[in-house]
């Protein structure tokens, strides 16, 4: 990591999860992600759901999804960054300030490289309606297990509110959910191998990942940490394509550390 006085470094906040589960959301990997890549020193502390609202409001931090049906709705990730005196919601936010403000010593270790911008966001909407759609239901169902006991109760009781059934009841054929998401991995694998660039095909940015990879990847870990049922999961995403969200993972393998 790049030395940095410590009054200096960069606070990640993350969703506290049971012990031993480590990072486990699909959104705070995206900027674990990021940080990492660009080998920015930062610490990271971890939010029950319910103080999620209350200490972001407390710091500033810009609600996630702003003025919507249930009000201003605060998330995660949101970096603060006291050198540069401002505190970022969101993962590509938090990307176009690292490569603004932390640029890499390679000029093509780029997260947003120019001229992708456009085209990354609407990869990561495809990807966000299809693949994190597929699995996010499967997801959600199993995610209580892995939280802390309040974030737990507070997991359970928001998410049948908002969508006015028991979480428990979100999927009903899971067999059926799975085959479903093992045909959309086969899709996202015949769009790697058409048109990645460069000479190794798995990142989106040729040689380096991008945002868009990361997005890819933090949904795998998503399911990986929370799906653990024998014949889900990680049973299922690792053996696609003869193992290739496997060898995804492994090439990132160097920017997921967890501090």
């Amino acid at each position: 990591m790049a030395a940095e006085s410590p009054e200096n470094i960069i606070t990640l906040y993350d969703i506290e999860a049971k012990a031993g589960v480590g990072p486990w959301s699909p959104n705070t990997w995206k900027a674990r992600f990021a940080l990492n890549y660009k080998g920015v020193a930062y610490k990271t502390v971890y939010i029950s759901y319910p103080d999620i609202k209350s200490k972001m409001m407390e710091l500033g931090a810009a609600p996630g999804y702003p003025n919507g049906s249930r009000g201003d709705l605060y998330t995660l990730p949101v970096i603060h960054d006291p050198k540069h005196g401002v505190t970022i919601t969101d993962s590509w936010k938090i990307c176009e300030h690292l490569d603004k403000h932390y640029p890499a010593s390679d000029p093509s270790q780029q997260i947003l490289p120019p001229g992708s911008q456009m085209l990354q966001r609407a990869f990561s909407l495809w990807h966000d309606q299809v693949l994190t759609d597929a699995i996010g239901d499967l997801a959600c169902m199993d995610c209580p297990a892995q939280l802390d006991e309040r974030g737990k109760e507070y997991f359970i009781r928001t998410r049948a509110e908002w969508w006015g059934k028991p979480l428990d009841t979100w999927v009903t054929d899971r067999p059926a959910q799975w085959e479903k998401v093992r045909k959309d991995y086969a899709r996202l694998a015949q769009l790697y191998d058409q048109y990645a660039p460069g000479s190794s095909g798995w990142a989106m940015g040729g040689e380096g990942p991008t945002h868009a990879d990361f997005n890819v990847a933090g949904t795998l870990i998503w399911s990986k940490k929370l799906n653990l049922a024998e014949g889900e999961g990680w049973d299922v995403l690792s053996k696609i394509d003869g193992g290739r969200w496997d060898r995804f993972l492994q090439k990132l393998a160097p920017y997921m550390s967890e501090q």
